[in-house]
């Protein structure tokens, strides 16, 4: 019950990950990812890393954006049935 909010702020983290290569195509993505997030390693504490990668401190607003869209398309679901 303790690690709880590991699964959100994962969640949040992955949002707003998303959220800071969205514009990139695939293979951009990748060397995105691996040079500025995975380079790093266990350098940094991790909301620090965070903020080097997506150039500001972990944010709800990409989380709850996810979740508002992911929310839409099941009600779009719904309706559409």
């Amino acid at each position: 019950p303790v690690y709880y909010q590991n699964y959100l702020l994962g969640e949040m983290t992955a949002s707003q990950l998303k959220a800071s290569i969205k514009d990139l195509l695939s293979p951009d993505a990748g060397r995105y990812l691996r040079e500025r997030l995975f380079m790093l390693g266990a350098s940094y504490p991790w909301d620090e890393t965070i903020e080097r990668v997506t150039g500001e401190p972990l944010n709800p607003d990409y989380f709850v954006e996810d979740l508002i869209r992911k929310c839409d398309f099941v009600n779009d679901m719904d309706n559409a049935v």
